[in-house]
């Protein structure tokens, strides 16, 4: 009875609980669908959408309470920043009163040099005392002399030549006058037989002279005749032997002349003033004709080629007055006057420029560091030809930017204020003018954008902008 009962009781309540699972022998039963009615929600839909409603709507209050009881800060009133500046009146000046600069570069060479040579072969025999390189030299004074003793024994020989064409030329001389009076004597003992030929003539008409006298006179006469015809051919080659004579006399001059300079070319003189630059013999070497001797290179003209923008060939005239100044990083405080001395007519395609050509006139007796030497390289700024314009204004280059500059104008309240004009820069030159700003020295020629009495901000130009409140002064020297 009790294992039984275990099992009836566990039937019965699984049946009574509406268990969908059947227990037997083998295991629990596959489950299967309970005829039961489901259970409904226990909140609906319409409850929970209320509740979410109220909780925003109680959130949107809390905010709108704290809005409304914020405390309220204080307002102090905004001040306006007035900015200290420096302004230029602007005056209208004629153009012809800032003429435009044209800026080049270039090397200075000397306009005097001399490239020494031996003209002649020979040892060099003589080295002038303290003849080395950079020492400075006068015109004339001796370098080198070349052994001369070849050349002399040549000049003599040629003199010597010279002189016996001149001793034929004075005996030519000698029997040219000789023949002359030979043959003014033939001439009047012709005469004088044909006078006597005419005398005997009439004495033998008269009987008194016989044949013989008369044929003695005529063959007299014939052998004057002969006489006279023998030295006046004589005397007619007089002039082909002086011709030829002459033309013997000036090669023998030339001769001459040829030896005497081969003489003079033994002493190598500095043809100009200058500093030597080099010298290359000893004395004791033997030099061909053609070697290099020394150089020597003068310091008071000196040329420098500029180079230039090709649009300054019509503007820059011979004769201006330029200044030329040693490159950047060279002592920026020396400077040379020049004058423009050529134009070159062709302009370089390639670098669109043109070459101006300077000269300097410079004592070069004065210490080597206050001269301009050749090699160096510097920079000049040309002034063009004057222009017959309108007027123009001058305006300090630094406050211009991007074609615009800042002017100080009075508004209706009488408040003085920053406002941007639109210029149009000409140029731009390097010059002072104190009456403008006592410091500056770089400017920019303004011809449009400008009217007379505008005042130009020049200082504090990165803190503007349009309409900022400024306060006006003057440049003014530290």
């Amino acid at each position: 009875m009790s294992a039984v009962e275990p099992s009836q009781t566990t039937a019965s309540a699984a049946v009574a609980d509406g268990s969908t699972r059947a227990v037997g022998a083998n295991g629990p039963a596959a489950p299967r669908k309970s005829d039961a009615p489901q259970a409904k929600p226990r909140f609906p839909f319409m409850v929970r959408f209320v509740a979410g409603v109220l909780v925003v709507g109680a959130g949107l209050g809390i905010a709108a309470a704290l809005v409304a009881t914020r405390p309220t800060a204080h307002q102090s009133p905004l001040e306006e920043v007035v900015r200290g500046v420096d302004v230029i009146r602007m005056d209208p000046r004629p153009a012809a009163s800032v003429p435009r600069e044209w800026e080049g570069f270039g090397t200075a060479r000397a306009r005097d040099q001399a490239d020494l040579s031996a003209e002649v072969g020979g040892r060099v025999v003589f080295r002038g005392p303290g003849i080395d390189p950079g020492v400075r030299v006068r015109a004339g004074d001796v370098l080198v002399r070349i052994d001369e003793a070849d050349y002399a024994e040549r000049l003599a020989a040629a003199r010597s030549a010279t002189q016996s064409v001149l001793a034929r030329i004075e005996g030519l001389d000698v029997e040219r006058d000789r023949v002359q009076d030979q043959l003014a004597s033939v001439q009047q003992q012709i005469e004088f037989t044909v006078w006597e030929i005419e005398r005997v003539e009439q004495a033998r008409a008269g009987a008194a002279a016989t044949e013989l006298e008369l044929v003695r006179l005529r063959a007299a006469l014939s052998r004057l005749e002969s006489d006279r015809s023998r030295l006046a051919q004589q005397l007619e080659l007089v002039p082909s032997r002086r011709q030829a004579l002459d033309a013997e006399l000036s090669a023998a001059r030339n001769e001459e002349s040829m030896a005497r300079r081969q003489v003079e070319r033994t002493t190598i003189a500095s043809p100009i003033d200058g500093v030597l630059q080099r010298i290359d013999v000893h004395v004791g070497e033997i030099v061909q004709p053609g070697r290099a001797i020394a150089r020597v290179v003068g310091l008071r003209r000196i040329e420098v080629p500029l180079r230039v923008a090709a649009a300054a060939q019509s503007e820059v005239e011979i004769g201006t007055v330029a200044r030329v100044r040693p490159s950047v990083g060279a002592d920026a405080s020396r400077s040379w006057e020049a004058r423009v001395a050529r134009v070159a007519p062709e302009a370089d395609h390639s670098t669109r420029t043109i070459f101006v050509f300077l000269e300097i006139e410079q004592d070069d007796s004065a210490p080597a560091a206050s001269l301009l030497m050749p090699g160096q390289f510097v920079t000049a700024r040309v002034p063009g030809r004057a222009s017959s314009g309108s007027a123009v204004y001058v305006v300090p280059r630094r406050a211009v930017a991007d074609d615009r500059v800042w002017a100080a104008v009075t508004d209706a309240s009488g408040a003085t204020r920053a406002q941007p004009r639109p210029v149009t820069v000409l140029y731009h030159v390097e010059s002072p003018f104190p009456d403008l700003d006592p410091l500056e020295t770089q400017w920019a020629v303004v011809g449009a954008g400008l009217s007379p009495g505008d005042l130009v901000i020049v200082s504090n130009l990165d803190d503007l902008h349009p309409g900022a409140r400024v306060r006006a002064g003057t440049p003014q020297a530290p």
